[in-house]
This record gives structure tokens, sequence and C-alpha cells, in this order.
């Protein structure tokens, strides 16, 4: 685990900047790739793996009060069962501090709820802390994301919480997102254009309460964005995502159709113009 988490780091440490050379820049992006090994690592004893198919719609919104500072929140409603039964809600808000235009800092929270048959069986308060850092590769954007997330879990019974059924654990996830111009719709307005999102995200479990399953999930993300406006864009993304059981041996696979819309509210142009 701490071999993983060392890895996670250098592969945000070492991102080759637009002023690197070719060559580095080829030597060093490979160690964000290192952590797949965990994955095909973990898949070696696979013997069961259930399919589901899920329905997600997110709402995504990023508030800038000025070059530093910047507010984030999202929420969402998992469904499955051709949107038939709900999954899981999430709602998420944090504060975010750039470093510089490459790096950013966010601290945040994030209150998910988990159904079956309906019924709310388990709620999920989520601390959490990330580092992201973007490049651009001619004219693909690339940004590397590592976060740590702090999982206190609680079974329900219906309405009631059950004090006794109580869990936590870390967890670590690792995210790198591609994304390729394809079209662009106006020459006034470069924002307004079409690109494709191509990515991978890696989740690493960690804690006393962890004895086994470290490899807690993986995500494969692919999908076209339409950008209307640097303010406002929408994607929609096929997800393949697989997650460890509390059985070793079997794993969830899951296909997603991914509905997201990303809403950039930049109080600083409020204030230019005033």
């Amino acid at each position: 685990m701490q071999l993983s988490s060392k890895i996670m780091t250098m592969a945000l440490i070492n991102l080759p900047s637009e002023n690197t050379p070719k060559h580095q820049a080829f030597i060093k992006l490979p160690i964000a790739f290192m952590l797949l090994f965990v994955t095909f690592s973990s898949l070696a004893q696979v013997k069961t793996i259930e399919t589901y198919h899920q329905q997600w719609f997110q709402y995504f919104n990023n508030i800038r009060f000025s070059e530093r500072w910047s507010w984030l929140s999202d929420g969402g409603l998992f469904l499955e069962d051709r949107l038939q039964s709900k999954s899981m809600y999430i709602l998420r808000t944090g504060i975010g501090y750039n470093l510089n235009p490459q790096v950013k800092f966010v601290l945040g929270v994030a209150n998910l709820g988990f159904y079956n048959s309906e019924c709310m069986n388990k709620i999920e308060l989520r601390p959490y802390q990330e580092v992201s850092a973007k490049n651009a590769y001619g004219k693909v954007g690339t940004v590397h994301r590592l976060r740590l997330e702090h999982r206190f879990r609680k079974l329900v019974n219906q309405t009631e919480l059950l004090d006794d059924e109580t869990s936590f654990n870390f967890r670590f996830r690792y995210r790198i997102m591609f994304k390729i111009p394809l079209v662009n719709f106006s020459e006034d307005n470069p924002s307004k254009r079409l690109s494709l999102k191509v990515g991978d995200e890696i989740f690493l479990n960690a804690g006393k309460e962890v004895v086994t399953n470290v490899f807690d999930k993986n995500r494969i993300i692919v999908g076209p964005s339409m950008s209307f406006s640097k303010n406002l864009s929408v994607y929609f993304t096929y997800m393949h995502q697989l997650v460890s059981t509390s059985n070793v041996s079997n794993y969830n696979s899951y296909n997603v159709l991914w509905l997201g819309v990303m809403h950039n509210i930049n109080l600083m142009d409020k204030h230019k113009k005033s």
C-alpha cells in the first residue's frame, strides 16, 4: 500500500511541463500508467464477474472568486435497470486553491446514499483532499488527479441509523484524463467545440479494516464533450467500472452511461464589468 501511494505521488511530481524536452516527456509520462499494473495483478485471481448496467446523471459547478480561490460542488443521481431503480446519490462540495495555472489543491466533503430495492441501506460521509495537475501536449490536454478519501460508512434500517454497524477506511484515487479536440464550431468563440475525453481511474483501499481487497475498483472512461462556451459544457460518457467484492475471487462489472453538465461561474468577470 505504501509503495502504491508513492508511485501515485511520483506520477504527479514528475509531470512533464510544456517546456520539457520531448524525449524526457516520453520517459516521465509512462509513470502515470504504472498504476494499471495493480489492476491487472488484482485480476489474476478473478473467477466470477457479475455484469450490471447503470445510468448516471451529474451536475458540476465551479465558482471562481479570484485567481487563487474557487468553490466546487456537484450532485448526482445514479440509476440502474434502465432508469427503473435508484442505485446511489452523491452531494459533494469543496474549496479549491490554485497554486499556479497548472496545479490545484481541493479540500472538501461528500455525502452519499446507497439503495437496495428502492430503500436506502447505507450512507457515507466522505471528507477528501486532492491535488490535480494539468499539461498540454500540442492540442491534447492532460489532467492528473490524486485524491485521498476518508470513508465513514453506516448501515441504515429503512430510515433509522444502526449505531453498531459502522466502518471506516481510507481510499486513494488516481485519475489521468486526456481531452482531444475534434471540431471547432466558431472562429469567434474558440470555446465552442467538440472534444473527446479518454481516461482511466484506479481506486486503492487502505486502513486497519482492509485485509484482502486493497484494489477497490478501476474505471475506463471514454466519450464526447460539447463545450458551448468557456462556462458551460455537456459530456456523454461510456464508463466501464470493475469493482471488487467481499469475496476476493469475485468482481462486479458495470457498464455505465454517464450524462454530465459542467457549469463555471467566474465572479472575477463580473467584478471587472462593474
